[in-house]
């Protein structure tokens, strides 16, 4: 309904339903918790269609997302003092907008990206450029993806040429170099 053409192969492995998205989205905390990632506040999931993802971060932004986008983490901080005088922000509340009918798959690393802005979100320290946010966030759902067996997938996110693959890529680097509890220390600082 929202003009978006689903081959025949997508169409078959699509999912329509909310308790499929719940199910995986429970499936991805479970292994935040296994990377030893815990976010503080849980998002809630929102199933939506492409026109109305759009909308959404044209509110949020000011931009239109582009065709391609299939997914979109916002949320609403609260500005308050610490017993110092500075100022501390909170999450009141969170979500992740996602397209409906994506194939399993592309839900699995959609969500996992969109769970990782939310962890990032909570930890970041000063502003990060476009780069460090969305390459954190493929850093995370590729490795989610690896494993949950889905090999494939994963790799294919590193050919990307967009700040995507180039942010997954320079994480994935930094990683070889440093290790995994290095890039988490780099992206909140």
């Amino acid at each position: 309904q929202d003009g978006r053409y689903l081959c025949q192969s997508c169409y078959s492995m699509a999912i329509y339903h909310n308790f499929q998205y719940k199910n995986i989205f429970d499936d991805i905390k479970k292994k935040f918790r296994r990377l030893g990632l815990q976010v503080n506040h849980d998002p809630t999931i929102n199933i939506v269609g492409l026109n109305e993802l759009q909308e959404i971060q044209a509110k949020t932004e000011g931009v239109k997302t582009s065709g391609d986008k299939m997914g979109y983490y916002r949320c609403t901080k609260l500005q308050n003092m610490d017993p110092r005088g500075r100022k501390k922000s909170s999450i009141v509340k969170a979500d992740i907008f996602i397209l409906d009918a994506l194939p399993v798959n592309v839900v699995y690393r959609v969500l996992a990206h969109e769970y990782a802005h939310a962890w990032h979100e909570e930890r970041m320290g000063k502003r990060k450029s476009m780069l460090i946010i969305e390459g954190f966030a493929e850093w995370i759902s590729y490795h989610l993806l690896k494993q949950k067996g889905l090999h494939k997938v994963a790799e294919s996110m590193k050919k990307r040429t967009d700040v995507y693959g180039r942010g997954l890529n320079y994480m994935l680097e930094l990683e070889k170099k440093k290790g995994f509890d290095y890039v988490l220390k780099e992206v909140t600082k």
